[in-house]
């Protein structure tokens, strides 16, 4: 496959409208690809189309557009960094392409080969820079079946510096992003202290314990010895110098009483320059952890920052394999569309008293109403009054 070939002419802002029905999404005006479904969210517009045989595939996403700068390469790596570096593992790309400015819009390219046991594919990235705003179109297909329709939908773009305008001056009351990302501070020291760690982090590792399988006599172990078991850990700092070494069910919100109750797994931290200190509420012995390529050592584990997607809207059937001999309830599954809204048919029950616990029984009665996805939160509101997060 030919990935180059996927970024020809799209650079060009120069398109025919004659022949071709357009539509504005946001800053971009735009010739919608033929035959592609389209779905559409506060996150940005998709449109998706694969052959037949379900083998050949190929989404084009336009995103909603944020704040920016004149700094067009940055922009590029920071957009990069937000959608396919931090949620598939894909390095920025070595080399891209810059168009001149025109009508004070500048954009860059990049493209790169991904291969996984899945099958191999290629992910490109438009951004879009001009008037104090900052846009993308990711393009990932696995053929070059597609090309022609991405060739002619990129040739169709158009910015629209009036709408973007009508943005830059909006942000002067109102600081703006993508909607379904917000993008946290650095995790290098930049003079904020605890601030610039704010987050959720995680590491996955293996654990070892030592034990062994008592005798048919009850006098002592038949076997001895060292188990190991692999390990999802997860931890987080909070803006206001709070650490947390196990994340609440409840989530974020209102977490000061999550704090209360659990003392061992709630604390402070200090961190500057690379090094950082914590203290567990509950106990009086102060740990140490440090940061080191953009990772946190802690405790001998290696964790990596979970990136916030604040107002992210889901779509589909969530479910729950239950082991039968456990839970013998009706299959517990939650309905998400990317209008906002849910239908739960157990699986918040499930996942808040079956998989883990509270005294908050509420969940019981199953119905639907509006979510909202927030600081590693998802709040539901019923449509009865109920508020669960």
């Amino acid at each position: 496959m030919n990935y180059k070939a996927i970024l020809l002419s799209s650079l060009s802002f120069i398109a025919s409208f004659a022949n071709a029905q357009t539509e504005t999404f946001d800053v971009l005006t735009f010739s919608p690809p033929v035959g592609y479904e389209r779905q559409q969210g506060k996150a940005g517009v998709q449109f998706s189309r694969s052959t037949d045989s379900q083998t050949k595939y190929c989404n084009i996403t336009v995103y909603t557009s944020r704040p920016g700068t004149d700094n067009i390469k940055q922009e590029f790596i920071d957009e990069w960094t937000i959608l396919t570096k931090n949620s598939r593992n894909v390095d920025v790309p070595s080399e891209t392409q810059t168009a001149p400015p025109e009508d004070g819009w500048s954009a860059i390219d990049g493209v790169a080969a991904v291969r996984s046991d899945k099958g191999n594919y290629a992910i490109s990235q438009v951004t879009i820079v001009g008037h104090k705003r900052v846009t993308s179109i990711l393009i990932i297909t696995n053929s070059d079946y597609f090309n022609d329709d991405i060739e002619k939908f990129l040739e169709s773009i158009k910015p629209q510096t009036k709408i973007a305008e009508e943005f830059s001056l909006a942000i002067l009351h109102q600081q703006g992003d993508h909607p379904n990302i917000t993008i946290t501070p650095p995790v290098t020291s930049n003079g904020a202290g605890s601030k610039s760690l704010a987050g959720v982090w995680w590491s996955f590792g293996t654990t070892s314990t030592t034990g062994g399988v008592t005798n048919a006599a009850g006098t002592g172990y038949a076997s001895y010895g060292t188990f190991s078991s692999s390990s999802v850990k997860r931890i987080a700092f909070l803006e206001d110098g709070t650490f947390c070494q196990i994340l609440p069910d409840g989530g974020f919100f209102d977490y000061q009483q999550q704090r209360v109750k659990n003392p061992n797994y709630w604390g402070t931290y200090h961190y500057e320059n690379g090094n950082g200190t914590l203290k567990l509420d509950g106990l009086s012995t102060t740990y140490s952890f440090t940061l080191q390529n953009d990772k946190i050592i802690y405790d001998r584990w290696e964790y990596q920052k979970i990136e916030r997607v604040d107002h992210y809207l889901l779509q589909g059937t969530f479910t729950a394999e239950k082991n039968s001999s456990a839970y013998t309830g009706a299959e517990p599954t939650i309905d998400f569309s990317s209008d906002g809204r849910f239908a739960d048919h157990g699986a918040i029950y499930w996942t808040r008293h079956v998989k883990s616990y509270t005294e908050d029984m509420q969940d019981k009665t199953t119905g639907s109403g509006k979510y909202e996805v927030s600081n590693y939160t998802i709040t539901f509101s019923y449509d009865d009054g109920r508020l669960i997060h």
